[in-house]
């Protein structure tokens, strides 16, 4: 996840999993950025980013990238966790085991 899709750390990080054979997918604000590139499957969430690009927004930096981000990730948990007919007390039994 980069808004910019130029963030130096998640390209490190991206590009070692990528030579790894791990598929990526990317979300950025960009998809011709660096990340959109290297991504398997790319994800555009429209948003303000901390460099100025994508959609204008009266939040500061990259506010309403990160929100929107997060709201799609919670959508996609959700959609996967109906899918696969999983409960919120099987979530939490999990997430507690892994503590």
């Amino acid at each position: 996840v980069s808004g910019s899709g130029k963030t130096g750390s998640v390209l490190e990080l991206t590009q070692k999993a990528k030579a790894d054979g791990v598929k990526i997918i990317a979300l950025t604000s960009n998809a011709d950025s660096s990340l959109g590139k290297l991504g398997n499957a790319t994800v555009v969430i429209p948003g303000a980013t901390k460099n100025g690009d994508g959609v204008k927004s009266i939040q500061l930096l990259s506010s309403l990238f990160d929100q929107s981000v997060h709201i799609t990730l919670d959508v996609l948990t959700l959609l996967l966790s109906r899918r696969d007919h999983v409960s919120n007390d099987s979530a939490k039994s999990t997430h507690s085991n892994m503590e």
